[in-house]
């Protein structure tokens, strides 16, 4: 993912609203809200 994104970014950002994906959460700050349930998923 990360070569076709260097290597073609503006096909990789063209076909992409770079506005809304900004406005998405990291993958930190999911965990975080989430710590609790996925705490309990694992008994």
């Amino acid at each position: 993912m990360f070569r076709f994104s260097a290597e073609d970014h503006q096909r990789f950002t063209g076909d992409r609203d770079m506005t809304k994906v900004r406005e998405l959460e990291s993958f930190a700050d999911w965990l975080d809200k989430h710590r609790d349930e996925l705490k309990a998923s694992q008994g």
